[in-house]
């Protein structure tokens, strides 16, 4: 009897060992994203047989694909509507702020304020709910922006700031400034912050995959709350 004990909590083990499947994740850019990422990398350890596919895009596209069921998981976030998720919050939190030009009007000032921006050509996200969280922080002035680009992703952006279009509000862990770059980055005040949160649809069931990697994301975000 003990022996067949022994060999089954043995043959259970070595099925646990061999889990594989894919899993389809959508992020939003945040340095959020970082402690998912090394969940994901505790996963492949324990689990090589898990794939893990990455598709980045802002916060509508990752719910688009989401509801459409192409993502397993999203990462979004704040202001998102969470009330149609599950969810998980994740500790991070991220600042905004500008990057501009090291030889621009505002290069010298420590923080950025409301009034220092409404008179500058600016590049901002064209995500509606991003629009609303900074027209909020505007004092509901946002329309006395000089809007003369939008984008979806940071990268296109920060080349549009180097190449003197205009100041781009973003978020700061997304660029990382060197002595050598011609741009740098400035924090709003007062401070504006946002949290991301890893999301999937209610009532979803998951693949033994999914439920793995979400014990060992977990078990990560204990770790730093």
């Amino acid at each position: 009897m003990i022996s067949l004990v022994n060999r089954t909590d043995s043959y259970l083990k070595n099925i646990n060992k061999y889990i594989s499947g894919d899993i389809y994740l959508g992020c939003s850019e945040s340095e959020a994203n970082r402690i998912v990422m090394k969940a994901i990398s505790k996963t492949q350890q324990h689990h090589p047989d898990i794939r893990f596919h990455i598709y980045s895009g802002n916060a509508q596209y990752v719910e688009e694909k989401l509801d459409q069921g192409i993502f397993d998981l999203g990462i979004v976030t704040d202001p998102a509507d969470l009330s149609k998720y599950d969810y998980l919050k994740l500790p991070t939190l991220d600042t905004w702020g500008v990057l501009m030009k090291k030889d621009s009007e505002l290069a010298h000032f420590e923080t950025i304020s409301p009034k220092d921006l409404l008179d500058k050509p600016m590049i901002i996200s064209n995500q509606e709910m991003v629009k609303n969280g900074i027209g909020g922080w505007l004092g509901g002035n946002q329309r006395a922006l000089n809007v003369v680009a939008t984008y979806n992703l940071f990268y296109n952006a920060k080349l549009m700031c180097e190449e003197n279009v205009g100041y781009v509000l973003t978020l700061k862990h997304l660029y990382n400034e060197s002595n050598d770059s011609p741009i740098c980055f400035k924090p709003l005040n007062p401070p504006l912050t946002l949290r991301s949160h890893l999301v999937w649809k209610k009532y979803k069931v998951f693949p033994k995959a999914i439920e793995i990697f979400l014990e060992i994301l977990n078990e990560e975000i204990k770790k730093i709350s």
